[in-house]
């Protein structure tokens, strides 16, 4: 049997309605299903992604990236280097995008003496996010 102290009858007293036994059980707010679906649906319209793109490539600076509604999904676009990967959902854009700047770097590289002075500047701008891993 449980004892009620002062504190409680005066506690109980200020309380509209009959107080609640002590053993009564404390109700937990519970939200609704839409309310649920709207906090989960909120996600950032960007994020610093400093994924791995390639084994042979790491990202030292994140790169920002910007999500935008596309026709086939989402997309993620680095809008430094204007590169963008596409998908169903963030994952499979983000995806994406890693391949298309790991590509974008290696042809870089590769064509580094042909470069035109925009091509030149877009891979000082990936030099200076990524750097290649010595194997």
């Amino acid at each position: 049997m449980a004892t009620i102290s002062a504190f409680d009858e005066d506690y109980a007293a200020a309380m509209p309605g009959p107080p609640q036994p002590a053993t009564s059980a404390v109700r937990a707010y519970q939200p609704s299903d839409a309310e649920v679906r709207k906090v989960f649906q909120r996600q950032p319209d960007q994020i610093q992604y400093g994924a791995r793109l390639h084994p042979d490539l790491r990202i030292v600076i994140p790169f920002r990236v910007l999500f935008e509604k596309s026709a086939t999904g989402v997309a993620a676009v680095v809008p430094e280097v204007s590169e963008y990967g596409v998908g169903a959902s963030r994952s499979e854009a983000l995806d994406d995008l890693g391949r298309t700047l790991a590509e974008l770097y290696f042809s870089l590289e590769r064509d580094e003496h042909r470069l035109s002075p925009d091509l030149a500047s877009v891979r000082a701008k990936l030099t200076a996010h990524l750097v290649r891993i010595d194997r």
